[in-house]
Protein backbone atom coordinates (compact mmCIF):
# COMPACT_ATOMS: atom_id res chain seq x y z
CA UNK A 1 0.00 0.00 0.00
CA UNK A 2 1.13 3.81 -0.58
CA UNK A 3 1.43 6.94 1.56
CA UNK A 4 -0.13 9.50 0.71
CA UNK A 5 2.32 12.27 1.19
CA UNK A 6 1.96 15.80 0.72
CA UNK A 7 5.09 17.70 -1.40
CA UNK A 8 5.73 20.41 1.01
CA UNK A 9 9.44 21.18 0.87
CA UNK A 10 10.38 24.30 2.02
CA UNK A 11 13.20 26.99 1.34
CA UNK A 12 16.49 25.12 3.32
CA UNK A 13 17.88 28.99 3.31
CA UNK A 14 16.94 33.01 3.88
CA UNK A 15 18.24 35.93 3.35
CA UNK A 16 18.96 38.53 6.02
CA UNK A 17 20.51 41.91 6.27
CA UNK A 18 23.54 42.13 8.82
CA UNK A 19 25.97 44.37 9.81
CA UNK A 20 29.76 43.30 9.78
CA UNK A 21 32.65 43.71 11.60
CA UNK A 22 33.36 46.92 9.73
CA UNK A 23 30.18 48.33 10.36
CA UNK A 24 28.92 47.99 6.83
CA UNK A 25 25.37 46.06 6.25
CA UNK A 26 25.34 42.71 4.11
CA UNK A 27 22.57 40.09 2.81
CA UNK A 28 23.25 36.67 3.90
CA UNK A 29 21.87 33.60 3.28
CA UNK A 30 21.09 31.40 6.69
CA UNK A 31 19.38 28.24 7.20
CA UNK A 32 15.71 28.12 7.84
CA UNK A 33 14.58 25.89 10.49
CA UNK A 34 11.31 25.39 11.53
CA UNK A 35 9.39 24.01 13.63
CA UNK A 36 6.89 21.05 12.93
CA UNK A 37 4.17 19.88 15.11
CA UNK A 38 3.46 16.76 14.44
CA UNK A 39 -0.19 15.39 15.35
CA UNK A 40 -1.39 11.31 14.96
CA UNK A 41 -4.40 10.96 14.47
CA UNK A 42 -5.41 13.99 15.28
CA UNK A 43 -3.34 13.85 18.45
CA UNK A 44 -0.19 16.08 18.92
CA UNK A 45 3.27 13.93 19.67
CA UNK A 46 5.91 16.40 19.32
CA UNK A 47 7.54 19.32 18.10
CA UNK A 48 10.03 18.34 15.83
CA UNK A 49 12.80 21.25 14.16
CA UNK A 50 13.38 20.84 10.28
CA UNK A 51 15.20 23.02 7.22
CA UNK A 52 11.77 21.11 5.37
CA UNK A 53 13.80 19.38 2.86
CA UNK A 54 11.65 16.74 3.11
CA UNK A 55 9.30 17.01 6.24
CA UNK A 56 7.15 14.19 5.13
CA UNK A 57 9.94 11.78 5.09
CA UNK A 58 11.06 12.87 8.30
CA UNK A 59 7.69 12.72 10.02
CA UNK A 60 7.22 8.96 8.53
CA UNK A 61 11.05 8.00 9.92
CA UNK A 62 10.91 9.43 13.35
CA UNK A 63 7.31 7.22 13.65
CA UNK A 64 9.58 4.35 12.33
CA UNK A 65 12.66 4.78 14.30
CA UNK A 66 10.79 5.26 17.68
CA UNK A 67 8.69 1.90 16.93
CA UNK A 68 5.35 3.99 16.91
CA UNK A 69 4.52 2.22 13.82
CA UNK A 70 5.74 -1.15 12.17
CA UNK A 71 5.87 -0.66 8.70
CA UNK A 72 4.83 2.78 6.30
CA UNK A 73 2.06 0.74 5.73
CA UNK A 74 0.61 1.43 8.82
CA UNK A 75 -0.15 4.86 7.47
CA UNK A 76 -2.03 6.23 5.64
CA UNK A 77 -1.35 9.99 4.82
CA UNK A 78 1.17 12.37 6.23
CA UNK A 79 -0.33 16.07 5.48
CA UNK A 80 2.39 19.19 6.06
CA UNK A 81 0.83 22.83 6.03
CA UNK A 82 3.44 24.95 6.86
CA UNK A 83 1.10 27.87 7.31
CA UNK A 84 0.46 26.21 10.95
CA UNK A 85 3.38 24.87 11.06
CA UNK A 86 2.03 21.24 11.55
CA UNK A 87 2.07 17.76 10.23
CA UNK A 88 -1.01 15.63 10.48
CA UNK A 89 -0.66 11.74 10.41
CA UNK A 90 -3.42 9.83 9.60
CA UNK A 91 -3.03 5.90 10.47
CA UNK A 92 -5.11 3.11 8.74
CA UNK A 93 -5.95 1.27 11.50
CA UNK A 94 -4.77 3.26 14.74
CA UNK A 95 -1.17 2.88 17.02
CA UNK A 96 -2.06 -0.04 18.91
CA UNK A 97 -0.92 1.20 22.73
CA UNK A 98 -0.62 4.84 22.11
CA UNK A 99 -0.63 6.31 25.03
CA UNK A 100 1.47 3.30 26.96
CA UNK A 101 4.01 3.77 24.22
CA UNK A 102 4.12 7.98 24.84
CA UNK A 103 3.56 8.03 28.33
CA UNK A 104 6.97 7.57 28.95
CA UNK A 105 9.75 10.31 27.28
CA UNK A 106 13.61 10.43 27.58
CA UNK A 107 14.34 14.23 26.23
CA UNK A 108 17.77 14.16 25.32
CA UNK A 109 18.11 17.60 22.91
CA UNK A 110 16.31 21.07 23.05
CA UNK A 111 15.09 19.42 19.64
CA UNK A 112 12.20 17.30 19.07
CA UNK A 113 14.36 14.57 17.74
CA UNK A 114 16.04 14.29 20.55
CA UNK A 115 12.84 13.30 22.35
CA UNK A 116 12.74 9.37 22.76
CA UNK A 117 9.17 7.20 23.66
CA UNK A 118 8.68 4.47 26.03
CA UNK A 119 11.82 2.34 27.08
CA UNK A 120 14.03 2.79 23.70
CA UNK A 121 16.94 3.58 25.86
CA UNK A 122 16.68 0.99 28.08
CA UNK A 123 16.52 -1.45 24.85
CA UNK A 124 20.29 0.56 23.98
CA UNK A 125 21.87 -0.39 27.04
CA UNK A 126 20.76 -4.39 26.37
CA UNK A 127 22.50 -4.09 22.93
CA UNK A 128 25.45 -6.26 22.29
CA UNK A 129 28.44 -5.82 20.25
CA UNK A 130 29.20 -9.21 18.47
CA UNK A 131 32.23 -11.23 19.42
CA UNK A 132 33.82 -10.54 16.37
CA UNK A 133 34.89 -7.32 17.26
CA UNK A 134 37.17 -8.30 19.38
CA UNK A 135 37.80 -6.37 23.09
CA UNK A 136 37.69 -2.69 23.46
CA UNK A 137 40.78 -0.72 22.27
CA UNK A 138 42.81 0.33 25.24
CA UNK A 139 45.24 2.50 22.76
CA UNK A 140 46.46 3.80 19.26
CA UNK A 141 50.03 3.21 19.10
CA UNK A 142 51.83 6.12 16.54
CA UNK A 143 53.53 5.31 13.47
CA UNK A 144 57.29 5.00 13.62
CA UNK A 145 58.53 7.83 12.92
CA UNK A 146 59.99 8.51 9.42
CA UNK A 147 58.22 5.54 7.90
CA UNK A 148 55.92 7.81 5.59
CA UNK A 149 53.47 5.47 4.09
CA UNK A 150 52.91 3.74 7.81
CA UNK A 151 51.89 7.83 8.63
CA UNK A 152 49.38 7.82 5.53
CA UNK A 153 47.88 4.65 7.12
CA UNK A 154 47.52 6.19 10.40
CA UNK A 155 46.20 9.22 8.79
CA UNK A 156 43.77 7.15 6.34
CA UNK A 157 42.74 4.58 9.33
CA UNK A 158 41.32 7.55 11.70
CA UNK A 159 39.97 9.66 8.84
CA UNK A 160 37.97 6.26 7.80
CA UNK A 161 38.71 6.63 4.33
CA UNK A 162 38.52 3.21 3.61
CA UNK A 163 35.19 2.55 4.94
CA UNK A 164 33.70 4.21 2.18
CA UNK A 165 36.33 3.23 -0.85
CA UNK A 166 36.29 -0.41 0.01
CA UNK A 167 33.57 -3.07 -1.31
CA UNK A 168 31.49 -5.00 1.30
CA UNK A 169 29.73 -8.10 1.92
CA UNK A 170 25.92 -8.50 1.87
CA UNK A 171 26.30 -8.34 5.67
CA UNK A 172 28.12 -5.14 5.87
CA UNK A 173 31.63 -6.13 6.40
CA UNK A 174 34.63 -4.47 4.75
CA UNK A 175 36.30 -7.13 2.10
CA UNK A 176 39.72 -6.60 2.96
CA UNK A 177 41.27 -8.13 0.21
CA UNK A 178 40.05 -5.75 -2.42
CA UNK A 179 40.75 -2.76 -0.05
CA UNK A 180 40.29 1.20 -1.67
CA UNK A 181 38.59 -0.36 -4.67
CA UNK A 182 35.62 1.78 -4.15
CA UNK A 183 31.82 1.07 -5.58
CA UNK A 184 30.34 2.07 -3.12
CA UNK A 185 26.95 4.03 -3.73
CA UNK A 186 25.54 6.66 -1.55
CA UNK A 187 22.10 8.06 -2.73
CA UNK A 188 21.11 11.57 -1.39
CA UNK A 189 19.69 15.11 -2.69
CA UNK A 190 22.59 15.16 -4.60
CA UNK A 191 21.71 11.89 -6.46
CA UNK A 192 23.88 9.02 -6.26
CA UNK A 193 27.40 9.24 -5.34
CA UNK A 194 29.78 6.29 -6.40
CA UNK A 195 32.99 6.09 -4.37
CA UNK A 196 36.39 6.21 -6.53
CA UNK A 197 38.71 3.50 -6.58
CA UNK A 198 41.99 4.44 -4.69
CA UNK A 199 43.89 2.29 -5.78
CA UNK A 200 46.98 2.97 -8.20
CA UNK A 201 45.23 1.12 -11.50
CA UNK A 202 44.22 1.99 -14.75
CA UNK A 203 40.24 2.49 -13.26
CA UNK A 204 41.69 4.47 -9.97
CA UNK A 205 44.57 6.65 -9.09
CA UNK A 206 47.18 5.50 -11.48
CA UNK A 207 47.65 8.62 -14.17
CA UNK A 208 46.60 11.40 -11.47
CA UNK A 209 49.62 13.35 -10.03
CA UNK A 210 50.02 13.77 -6.48
CA UNK A 211 48.58 17.48 -6.82
CA UNK A 212 45.78 16.73 -8.45
CA UNK A 213 45.02 13.50 -5.74
CA UNK A 214 45.73 16.58 -2.77
CA UNK A 215 43.34 18.92 -4.97
CA UNK A 216 40.90 16.30 -4.79
CA UNK A 217 40.80 15.25 -1.34
CA UNK A 218 41.03 19.16 0.08
CA UNK A 219 38.83 21.11 -2.46
CA UNK A 220 36.31 18.58 -3.89
CA UNK A 221 37.70 19.34 -7.68
CA UNK A 222 38.08 16.20 -9.65
CA UNK A 223 41.04 15.37 -12.01
CA UNK A 224 38.96 16.42 -14.99
CA UNK A 225 37.54 19.49 -13.02
CA UNK A 226 34.42 17.81 -12.15
CA UNK A 227 33.05 18.59 -8.40
CA UNK A 228 32.68 15.96 -6.46
CA UNK A 229 30.03 14.96 -4.37
CA UNK A 230 29.24 14.23 -0.55
CA UNK A 231 29.53 12.33 1.27
CA UNK A 232 32.90 13.27 0.30
CA UNK A 233 34.02 15.04 3.59
CA UNK A 234 36.54 17.93 1.63
CA UNK A 235 35.61 20.88 3.39
CA UNK A 236 37.15 19.37 6.83
CA UNK A 237 40.09 17.82 4.91
CA UNK A 238 41.30 21.39 3.21
CA UNK A 239 43.32 21.85 6.35
CA UNK A 240 45.32 19.07 5.86
CA UNK A 241 48.90 20.13 6.06
CA UNK A 242 51.49 19.25 3.55
CA UNK A 243 53.36 16.69 5.44
CA UNK A 244 50.27 14.69 6.02
CA UNK A 245 48.78 14.77 2.70
CA UNK A 246 52.20 13.80 1.11
CA UNK A 247 52.31 10.85 3.63
CA UNK A 248 48.47 10.37 2.89
CA UNK A 249 49.57 10.22 -1.08
CA UNK A 250 52.40 7.87 -0.28
CA UNK A 251 49.97 5.51 1.19
CA UNK A 252 46.98 5.23 -1.44
CA UNK A 253 50.34 4.74 -3.89
CA UNK A 254 51.49 2.06 -2.02
CA UNK A 255 47.89 -0.13 -2.34
CA UNK A 256 47.80 -3.04 -4.62
CA UNK A 257 46.27 -2.72 -7.47
CA UNK A 258 42.60 -2.95 -7.86
CA UNK A 259 39.86 -2.97 -10.76
CA UNK A 260 37.06 -0.84 -9.91
CA UNK A 261 35.10 -2.17 -7.10
CA UNK A 262 37.03 -5.48 -7.11
CA UNK A 263 35.36 -6.35 -10.83
CA UNK A 264 37.42 -8.43 -12.85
Amino acid sequence: MTVRLTQASAPLMHSIDVRDEFGATRRIAIPAERALTVFVDKRELVTLMTLGAAPELLVLGYLRNQRLVERADDIDSITVDWDVQAAAVTTRAGIERFDEKTAKRVVTTGCGQGTVFGDLMDDLDRIALPPAYGPPVQSVAPPPAGDVVATGEYLARIGHCMDCHTPRTTDGRLLMEQLGAGGMQFPGPWGVSVARNLTPHDSGLKGWSDAEIARAIRTGVGRDGSTLKPPMGFAYYRNIGDADMAALVAYLRSLKPQPFAGRN
